[in-house]
């Protein structure tokens, strides 16, 4: 185990970029539980603003929702 991060070795293990891409909604698979008042304070920002401010991250392939369930509930 490394003590400090002064002793840590760097790494060349790089991730990949993400990509973006349109997407059918109906094709996203969430895990999480909506929460109402969360999802009603969403849905009226982005009608006031009249788009997401930020994407909704997917895995690649499978589609599930990796950050944005209410974003994509709220749409």
């Amino acid at each position: 185990m490394v003590a400090s991060m002064s002793q840590a070795k760097p790494t060349t293990r790089m991730t990949p970029s993400p990509r973006f891409a349109v997407v059918e909604l109906k094709g996203l698979h969430g895990h999480e539980r909506i929460r109402p008042a969360l999802l009603k304070q969403l849905a009226e920002q982005i009608r006031r603003d009249g788009f997401l401010k930020r994407p909704i991250l997917v895995a690649d392939g499978d589609f599930v929702i990796l950050d944005g369930h209410h974003r994509a509930e709220a749409v």
